[in-house]
């Protein structure tokens, strides 16, 4: 099963996308984890990091040649959940494109959808540890000591996309850029669900798998 993750910057993807796999048993392909695991100091790695600091859309072909490399590995032959991607109509093509001769399909669409004005609150909370990777929120998920993470004590900190003066290029780039997908996809013919992301994390999770089970997805 091939599921496509929607939603605006700070929805949950991240968090729901793990709750996701388990139900499915598919995997999770973030292209944002993706560009931020690029090399720092290569020249793509440098590229990449300024366009996402400053909250622009990374290149349809930069992208493609990223996202191929990791399709082409074999864990996602059961099925792939890909989290921020396709953000353009050309990308949605060229998934089809990846698809169609594998006899793959996207199967559903789950977006997951929060004002502009929580989008705002979650983000810049939102802090991450430099030395494993771990997600933590100031509001939702707070570390037990500040400025720490609770998995390896290492250093939290904020990405300079989620600083105030970056958010609301964001959200800006996302009703440009990005929310007029759903729309495309629609036409396309892929079935699309929506979510209410505003309620708390398991609350989510659990309208995710009511529906999931609804549309005959899961047991």
């Amino acid at each position: 099963m091939d599921v496509v993750l929607f939603g605006p910057p700070g929805a949950g993807k991240g968090t729901q996308a793990e709750h996701i796999c388990k139900l499915l048993g598919v995997t999770h392909i973030s292209t944002g984890d993706l560009f931020r695991n690029l090399d720092k100091e290569s020249e793509l790695g440098k590229r990449v990091k300024a366009i996402m600091d400053e909250g622009g859309l990374v290149p349809d072909d930069v992208t493609m040649e990223i996202l191929a490399q990791r399709l082409s590995k074999g864990d996602v032959d059961s099925g792939v959940l890909l989290d921020g991607f396709p953000r353009t109509s050309n990308q949605a093509d060229e998934l089809v494109k990846w698809m169609t001769p594998r006899g793959r399909t996207v199967d559903l669409v789950l977006a997951i959808n929060i004002t502009d004005q929580e989008v705002h609150r979650r983000l810049v909370n939102r802090r991450m540890c430099r030395s494993c990777g771990a997600s933590f929120h100031m509001i939702f998920v707070p570390p037990k000591v500040e400025g720490l993470c609770d998995n390896c004590g290492g250093e939290l900190y904020q990405r300079g996309s989620d600083t105030p003066e970056k958010v609301q290029p964001r959200i800006d780039g996302y009703h440009k850029w990005t929310l007029p997908m759903l729309s495309y996809l629609e036409k396309k013919g892929f079935t699309i669900v929506h979510i209410d992301g505003m309620n708390k994390p398991n609350d989510v999770s659990q309208s995710i798998t009511s529906t999931l089970r609804e549309e005959g997805f899961i047991q």
